[in-house]
């Protein structure tokens, strides 16, 4: 159970980081090349934090005139939602799995609900560091960049900050 489960999880949450980690590339160049001297990025943010209309949307805008700022003011939404939006569709290896009937053949031999439900829980476990590791790589390898400048540590955090939103 575990196996197939930690299977099926993987696979959709390596897609969905890869398309994770590549609308954060995808942003980072954009923004570069957008905004390129710091006098235009300075206008930006100084069009946008502040703003009461982009403030109800997103909350309090900072370092907008910083590309990992704009990055994560233009990703942050999109990816959370789509990312909680993943992690609900893991329901159907427990409940869906139990309305289907499968479960009952698998509980038919020596496996417990208990054991069953852990088994299943596990595996599920593994789709959220399956979305993690190609957001954070695709991240930090568009943040090498010197015109980008975003670390390691933060991309990794960005993908963290994704990612759980998955498993929760």
């Amino acid at each position: 159970m575990f196996g197939m489960v930690a299977r099926r999880a993987a696979r959709s949450g390596a897609l969905w980081g890869l398309l994770f980690g590549a609308m954060v590339a995808a942003t980072t160049a954009t923004y570069v090349s957008a905004f390129p001297t710091p006098a235009d990025r300075a206008a930006l943010a100084s069009t946008m934090e502040g703003n009461p209309a982009f403030e109800a949307l997103f909350g309090l805008l900072r370092g907008m005139d910083t590309v990992a700022g704009y990055t994560a003011y233009k990703t942050m939404v999109t990816l959370v939602i789509l990312a909680a939006t993943w992690g609900l569709l893991g329901t159907r290896a427990l409940r869906g799995e139990e309305d289907g009937g499968r479960w009952e053949l698998l509980l038919a031999g020596p496996t417990t609900r208990r054991e069953a439900t852990a088994q299943t829980l596990g595996g599920l476990g593994v789709g959220p560091a399956a979305l993690w590791l190609p957001t954070a790589v695709l991240s930090a390898a568009a943040g090498r960049s010197a015109d980008v400048g975003i670390g390691v540590g933060a991309s990794c955090y960005y993908a963290t900050s994704v990612a759980a939103v998955a498993a929760i």
